[in-house]
């Protein structure tokens, strides 16, 4: 006598068998395209922007854990790292992908203006010429989310990622 399990088992297998032609297989970045390619300007836009609230709320996440962890100093070196090695990747395959040519500072900052991390902020770039420019950060969201963590005032807690870049700046 076959067991139950192993009848069931069998025709599962039969089941297959007989329906594996008339199974579709989509690759995951086929059906990805697909979607975006079906998806209106407006949405994809939306689109651009939730992508850019989900990588900010994915490095908020590992920045707490790390700190949470580590302490808050280890965790302020960690991250600032990360964010060196990052915006470099970011600024060479936007660089790419946008065909920049230019190799000025306010060049510059129209690019920074797409990396996902700028998504949010709000400010204003004071120009003197084209390599000589000063970016004012009026808002930022990942600053103002630690103040409400943290249920601070707005500009108690300062941007950890503020640093002083010296010489001209190389598109990577």
């Amino acid at each position: 006598m076959v067991s139950p399990t192993l009848t069931t088992t069998l025709k599962v297998i039969r089941y297959w068998e007989a329906n594996i032609e008339k199974r579709k297989v989509y690759s995951v970045e086929s059906l990805y395209n697909s979607q975006l390619e079906n998806c209106s300007r407006e949405t994809l836009i939306a689109l651009v922007a939730a992508y850019a609230q989900l990588y900010l709320v994915l490095d908020g996440s590992w920045f707490l854990s790390v700190k949470k962890r580590l302490g808050e100093n280890p965790a302020i070196e960690i991250d600032l790292q990360v964010w060196d090695r990052q915006v470099r990747r970011e600024t060479e395959r936007l660089t790419k992908l946008m065909n920049y040519q230019s190799r000025d500072v306010v060049s510059l900052m129209e690019l920074a203006a797409l990396i996902p991390s700028a998504a949010g902020a709000q400010g204003y770039i004071e120009t003197e010429n084209r390599n000589d420019c000063t970016l004012n950060i009026e808002y930022c969201r990942t600053t103002s989310s630690n103040e409400h963590a943290a249920n601070q005032s707005p500009g108690e807690i300062s941007c950890l990622h503020r640093k002083k870049r010296e010489g001209p700046f190389l598109f990577y």
